[in-house]
């Protein structure tokens, strides 16, 4: 079971009622399993810092997939007092740009290139939380893609049954803001898209719920290159 701690300034309360009223509704998501075995070794700080990484950090708990391919370690930050996790797994595409569920929250976390998420401060009962992960079905690169002002896009990694999908992508830069149309066609039948993310050049991630699987992103100052990710 999972107890969120409501903010205490005005803002903060704001993004806190969206984010309840936000439903999880991934098809292809799967769940973890507790893994019990003693703590592992707290993550070494990359930073200079007077404080050892043990004093920082501790591991709260750590999940495990049926097939053994993911782990997931949840650790505390004592300085933050934020819980953050780290999500493993041996190929990059598999824990980038995942979307992780702690069920009694209907709050969408989403790991970054590193793998890693940060859950703020919330309460686990270690006994009875559950998690569910939904990785993409199809991911798309792309660079340069604004020098055009439309452009069809194929996938690079694919999920079988995905494969002859595609992303219609329609540029518009004469507004003050710039906006990017994104029209998935070719879906399986039977099939939905519940996310769509778009990763930047400079790392900055954007999501959208497609509405009969269209979507509009306003796009960043700079953004040139990255990938769009499409989750079932």
């Amino acid at each position: 079971m999972v107890k969120r701690r409501p903010p205490a300034d005005k803002n903060g309360l704001s993004d806190f009622c969206g984010s309840l009223a936000r439903h999880w509704n991934f098809r292809s998501s799967f769940e973890l399993f507790r893994l019990n075995r003693p703590p592992a070794s707290p993550p070494q700080l990359l930073a200079l810092s007077a404080w050892p990484s043990f004093e920082i950090y501790a591991e709260k708990m750590s999940f495990i997939s049926g097939d053994g391919s993911y782990l997931l370690r949840v650790i505390e930050n004592k300085m933050s007092g934020n819980l953050e996790g780290h999500l493993i797994h041996s190929l990059p595409q598999k824990y980038q740009q995942v979307f992780i569920e702690l069920e009694g929250l209907t709050g969408e976390y989403l790991t970054d290139s590193h793998g890693l998420v940060n859950f703020g401060k919330i309460e686990l009962d270690t006994s009875r939380v559950r998690v569910n992960l939904c990785s993409p079905v199809a991911i798309f690169k792309f660079k340069h893609l604004w020098s055009c002002p439309a452009v069809k896009i194929y996938p690079e990694l694919i999920s079988t049954g995905w494969e002859q999908t595609v992303l219609d992508l329609e540029y518009f830069s004469a507004t003050p803001d710039q906006v990017l149309k994104v029209q998935i066609g070719n879906i399986p039948e039977g099939r939905e898209i519940a996310r769509v993310v778009l990763v930047t050049n400079q790392q900055e991630t954007l999501i959208a719920v497609p509405q009969k699987r269209l979507c509009l992103f306003e796009l960043p100052a700079g953004a040139r290159d990255g990938q769009f990710n499409i989750y079932e």
